[in-house]
């Protein structure tokens, strides 16, 4: 499964976001959100990282995910049917299952905790970066609303000052017409007078 699989398949089943990590065979102190045991994995390929579901902690012989950066592999004992959706249990297990007594490397988890309070800032600059844009959204949309109206506006004074043009060129050509006409009327009077 890849993490969007995995992440939906929790979603479906609503079980918390609260996984157990086990980074080469040493299984955390605490439990992570899957996005931070996906970064621990991106951060460092070559380590095996391994998640196991909050609601299945206290099952016996419960069945571990091996997560690679693009696949998710279940690794269950022979004939084992795949997990099924449990309820959310109230408390978080009192300890983490078992998988090695292997340690995690010093300057590994310095580069972890490091990054894991990069993610806090910012996740903090997005929510104050949502909320600025929540405060425009409203003078955007009428700013919007405005100019909209403006341009229909201008339009409708376009096609109007178009069709006065119009008009005003028939005029012109009526009156010259009658200009014309005067004008020979004119000459016709003069040539009888005279």
């Amino acid at each position: 499964m890849t993490y969007r699989e995995l992440e939906a398949w929790r979603t479906k089943h609503n079980v918390p976001d609260t996984w157990w990590v086990s980074v080469d065979g040493a299984v955390q102190e605490s439990t992570f959100a899957l996005v931070d045991a996906l970064q621990i994995k991106s951060q460092s390929p070559d380590l095996q990282v391994a998640v196991l579901n909050n609601i299945y902690a206290n099952q016996p012989n419960p069945s571990w995910v091996d997560l690679t950066i693009q696949t998710v592999h279940v690794t269950r004992a022979a004939g084992e049917p795949a997990p099924k959706a449990e309820p959310a249990k109230a408390e978080p297990a009192k300890e983490a299952p078992a998988a090695s007594a292997a340690a995690i490397p010093a300057d590994f988890l310095e580069k972890f905790n490091a990054l894991l309070a990069e993610v806090e800032t910012l996740k903090r600059e997005v929510a104050g970066v949502k909320k600025i844009t929540d405060t425009y959204k409203d003078s955007f949309a009428e700013a919007k609303a405005i100019l909209d109206e403006r341009e229909a506006f201008l339009e409708m004074s376009e096609a109007q000052l178009f069709e006065k043009a119009q008009k005003q060129e028939v005029r012109n050509t009526e009156l010259e017409q009658l200009k014309e006409n005067l004008d020979k009327r004119e000459a016709l009077l003069k040539s009888r007078e005279g």
